[in-house]
């Protein structure tokens, strides 16, 4: 069996979309804060049901849809039609069904005001975590459409991230 990490060995970790659901996966699944030291999600899908729903819209924008059939492939089925089993792969799926509170790392969740992964993918989970007692939790947002690594290129955010990062190194 492999040893637990002391705080040293443990990365902080930064993830864009896709990747940001997968860094907050490492901070908040059983027990992320003993694996990462902190999370800086930035445009997470977080809630990859929400993006299957949001891209089902009518006049959903291209980028909406592809990101719900790319939800879709990820969970392996269609929630309105796999039944009880595809449900649960998708509540598994949330970042929010981990929360745990502080058995989880402390988060930076970023997004700009027209992402087309919406700013509620990180305040779901923002309130959930604080539900369950992780107070080190943050949502910023900025103005435009960044999404993404370019929202790093926003004023003062690259700064932002370089400041939680070194607090939390």
């Amino acid at each position: 069996m492999g040893r637990t990490p002391g705080a040293g060995e443990r990365p902080l970790v930064l993830g864009s979309s896709a990747g940001g659901h997968l860094a907050l996966q490492a901070g908040a699944y059983g027990e992320g804060r003993s694996r990462v030291r902190g999370v800086v999600a930035l445009s997470p899908v977080a809630s990859p049901y929400r993006a299957w729903a949001d891209g089902g819209v009518a006049g959903a924008p291209a980028e909406r849809r592809a990101l719900r059939r790319a939800a879709e492939r990820l969970a392996g089925c269609a929630p309105d039609l796999g039944g009880l089993r595809c449900w649960e792969r998708w509540d598994d799926l949330a970042a929010r069904t981990h929360a745990s509170g502080t058995a989880d790392a402390p988060l930076l969740l970023m997004h700009s005001a027209g992402d087309f992964v919406p700013r509620s993918h990180s305040t779901e989970l923002a309130d959930a975590q604080r539900r369950a007692g992780l107070k080190d939790v943050t949502v910023r947002t900025v103005r435009g459409a960044a999404h993404g690594g370019p929202l790093l290129k926003a004023p003062g955010m690259a700064g932002a991230a370089l400041r939680w990062l070194r607090g939390h190194a």
